[in-house]
Order: structure tokens, then sequence, then C-alpha cells
């Protein structure tokens, strides 16, 4: 089945980065991918540029050892935990998090991905716009593109940091400025925040900064604030959970001036942000749940990407809703259709949960991870048919499968088919160096290995006897793996023996030197 992807991005609130959550996963894509050693490498190269430009104060927002943390390109994959409090270093490892699974997600397709949409949740608006602008990371632009994008999620997390470090008089604690509040109504909860902020005179305010279903937001604010809110504020019944946010975000018209800053930063520092024109597919904001675009926004698609970071409130709840709506029209539309939504990135299942609620048709699928994506077929995929099984205990996938289920075990006496033991077997031989006796008389072996119809495979007796045991086995397995596959030969065009071909992996072949000193007319034939 061939589905139209829409990808979703999360915002800062992970922790599954940094030395105590190392991603195998990443470790892989690193490992096989060009494109994302080439993509770090030169992330690592921005991160040196852009830290010597900065000035005194500017480093004020960065801790004294941030450059020599990072003296690797894989450094910047799992950060030391000291630093991933700092907005800079969460926001620019979530990205490249998260553009190393796009990475990977394209790898698991084996193919171009068919994209319909993308969509970022605060700061994985940055990853959205690459993603939608790209559509690949084999796109000639796909790196330099999403380097850019890293640049700019380092001057977004330098600039919100000397913001909250300014408002709260002094040096961040590495506290949380954002609280996750569960099961009460958005109006009672909005009561709640206004009679706080007005009762503490707080500033900055504390602010709902996201919808993420009816019942269920997230406030931002300073982390005493927060607390102190939690404690004296929300009622005792109900469930709320600091989460993994380390800045001011969605902070409304306070926000302005941090944005127009980074919108000299970019300037300054000659940092190109994709322009409107350059989407090749929609990105769908988490704002309004309505596709950004030049005409509505009357401003560049880096202004809009940063007003939904700093400036306005994220609704994913009716973002979601009118993502699921959009889609249940198209597939109403064509009946062959199929989407799949994936989440991609640290913390992007959370974004999945709203989806979930809302979903109503079976051609619409939810993928947790890159893990459920299903691969297109590539002319090299080899399908598995038939099989055959012969092991101890296991003669045929029934017994096989049994023996498994049932954890049971072969191990049993060596039989006298094989040798008489009393002529090999020595207590406590192992032990001793110089003997050539065996310490074990135990071991699992096949019933009946010496069972051969030669006649069936047109083989003298005098030849078979001269076979590799292996060899004989081999035939009786790839004869059992054929009439299971239902294979007849010459019967259809697929089933041609000219077009067949046998690939056989031997493990041992030590037979034919053990029988040369009783050599026969056939001395070992085959394989």
């Amino acid at each position: 089945m061939v589905y139209r992807d829409i990808l979703l991005f999360a915002g800062q609130g992970s922790s599954s980065f940094g030395p105590d959550h190392v991603n195998t996963r990443t470790a892989d894509i690193l490992a096989l991918s060009q494109t994302a050693n080439s993509f770090l490498k030169a992330c690592h190269e921005a991160l040196i540029t852009e830290l010597d430009t900065l000035d005194d104060n500017d480093k004020r927002s960065l801790p004294d050892d941030m450059r020599s943390s990072f003296n690797t390109p894989e450094s910047l994959v799992d950060p030391p935990s000291r630093l991933c409090s700092n907005p800079v270093v969460q926001g620019t490892t979530l990205f490249i998090h998260q553009m190393l699974e796009f990475i990977a997600y394209e790898s698991a397709l084996n193919s171009p991905p068919e994209l319909v949409e993308t969509s970022g949740f605060c700061s994985g608006v940055l990853a959205a716009i690459v993603t939608a602008s790209s559509l690949s990371p084999r796109s000639p632009d796909f790196v330099d593109t999403a380097v850019n994008a890293y640049r700019l999620s380092f001057w977004i997390g330098l600039r919100n940091g000397l913001f909250c470090r300014r408002v709260i008089g002094g040096s961040r604690d590495g506290s949380s400025w954002s609280l996750t509040v569960l099961g009460m109504p958005v109006h009672e909860l909005e009561g709640l925040v206004n009679e706080y902020n007005k009762a503490r005179n707080q500033t900055p305010p504390i602010r709902i900064a996201a919808v993420l279903s009816e019942k269920a937001f997230s406030l931002t604010g300073p982390g005493t604030a927060l607390d102190d809110f939690r404690a004296n504020s929300l009622p005792k019944s109900t469930p709320s959970l600091p989460a993994n946010v380390h800045g001011y975000y969605h902070g409304g018209p306070l926000l302005q001036d941090t944005q127009r800053q980074v919108l000299d930063d970019v300037q300054r520092r000659g940092i190109n942000f994709p322009a409107w024109e350059a989407l090749q597919v929609p990105v769908r904001s988490t704002c309004d749940g309505e596709y950004l675009n030049a005409a509505g926004h009357g401003v560049s698609l880096l202004e809009a990407a940063l007003q939904s970071i700093l400036v306005q409130p994220v609704d994913w709840w009716l973002a979601s809703q009118k993502l699921v709506s959009f889609a249940n029209v198209r597939l109403n539309e064509d009946i062959n259709l199929s989407y799949r939504i994936l989440a991609l990135g640290p913390n992007a299942k959370s974004l999945l949960r709203a989806l979930k609620e809302n979903k109503s048709r079976d051609r619409l699928h939810i993928a947790d991870g890159i893990s459920n994506v299903e691969s297109a077929p590539s002319p090299n995929d080899i399908a598995i048919v038939g099989m055959s099984a012969n092991f101890p205990r296991g003669k045929g996938t029934a017994q096989l499968w049994d023996t498994l289920e049932k954890g049971l075990s072969a191990l049993q006496e060596i039989p006298p088919s094989r040798f008489q033991i009393s002529d090999y077997y020595e207590k406590d031989a192992d032990r001793k160096q110089a003997t050539r006796k065996l310490g074990s008389k135990h071991g699992n072996f096949l019933e009946n290995p010496f069972e051969f119809d030669n006649g069936f495979f047109q083989i003298s007796p005098r030849e078979a006897k001269s076979m590799d045991p292996q060899q004989r086995l081999l035939l009786l397995a790839a004869l059992d793996a054929l009439e299971d596959a239902g294979y007849s030969p010459d019967a259809t065009e697929s089933f041609c023996r000219d077009s067949m071909g046998v690939y056989v992996g031997v493990a041992t072949g030590d037979y034919t030197d053990n029988t040369r000193d009783d050599i026969d007319v056939y001395y070992s034939p085959g394989v």
C-alpha cells in the first residue's frame, strides 16, 4: 500500500536526548547515512562560528564551557546533562534529532516520500518548514537549508535565554518554565491564572501557552512562579506536572522585542531561511490549524515561524481536528487513497494523543514512529514464501514452534547411532590439558538424520553413502521448503526451472578431510 504522509514535529519538552538517554537509532543513522554525517558536521562548524561572534553580553546566556563541551560533531547529538536546561542547547539539540529522524524516515521507505503536509509544535515548526521545502534528505539543498535552520534555532534560544535572565534579574537556575495541567476546563484555568498574576503582580505573567486537548494545557512562566501557582492556586485534586522546557515561549507581546532581535541576528549573520515560494507542500500552523501562507500572515515565512514559537499560543487540539477533517475529506473523495500521520523526533508521540481521539477512518493511519513505517517495494526486496525446519526436537515448523512455545529442552545423552560414548568419554576430561577424551556425554541431536531416499533424488546407494551428511539434509530441507511454498516445476512462468536459482550457506566442510583414509569410488561428491 502506498501512503501519502503527514509529518509532525514536536516542540521542546523531551528528556529523550542526553548522555542518559542515548538513542541507538540515532547512532545507526550516523553509521549508515552520509547525509546525516554531512549535516552534523556542518552544524558543528556553524555552532563554533556563531559562538565566535558573541559579545560578552550574549555569552552571559551560555555556560562557560559551552564550546569545550561540543568539541566534535557527535557531541551535538548527546549534550552533557548539565547543559540540557539551557535554551540554546535544548532548541538546537531538538532540531538535530528531528532532522536525523527525517533522514531515517526516508531510509526506511527506500524511496522518496510522498508528503502531503507538515506541521510543527512551537520550535518544531523549523523542522516542519525544512522538510516542506526540501521534501527529501536527498535534495541537493537539504543540508544547506537544514543548517541555516539550525543556526536560527541557536539565535532563538540565545535571545530567549537572555530575556529570561533579564526578567528574573539574574542567572537562571535551570528550573522548568512550563507546567502541564490536566483535567480542568480552560475557562477555569484562565480564571486562576489571571487571579494569580493580578495578586502577585507577576512579571512576566504566567500564560496558557498551549491547548493540548479539551482538558490538557501547558502554562509558561518563571519556574518559581509556576511552583507557587501549582502549590497555592491549583486545586490539590488537579493533576499537574512540570515539563522539560527552559524558556518563555508563546509569551505574547512581551516577546515581540525578542522576535525583532532574532530577525536582526538573521540579517546580520546572513542566515538563509526558506521563503514562502520555497514550500513544496503546505505547513499547517499549530496555532490556528490553518496552513501558513503569505496572504494570511502578511509577513515573511521566517516571521510567521518566529511568531508561532515566541508570541502566539498553540492550540493543538484545534489544529489536530482540522488536520483529521482535511484527511477525511480527501479520503471520501478518493477511495484508493490512504493517509499516514507520522510523528518524528523527540516528544513527537505526545502529539498523537489528540489525533487518535479525532481519528474516524480506517484509511487514516497513525504511526507511532519510524519502526512502524511500511517500506515501499524495492527491486531487491526478498519475499520468504516457504520454509523448512529440522532441529533437535524441531522436525518441521509445527514441532519447532511447539518446542519453543513450551520452552522444552532437546538435551540428551549422545545416542549410540553417533558413536559409542564409552570409547570417548572421561569424567573431568575438560580439566585435563593432555587428553583427547570428551568431558561431557550430552548434546542436542537430530532424530533419524541418516534417513535418505536416494532413489527419489536419482542418486545411487554407493554415491549416497559417500555424500556429506550435510548435503543429504540440505536436499531434504530444500525439498520441504519448495513444497511449503507451493512450488510446482514449470507450472507457471514464475516456477520455470530455467529461471530458478539455489543459494546455499554451509557451516563446515571437514567431512571430506575426515573420510580421506577410507576413500571409495565416490569421494564426498557434491557440496
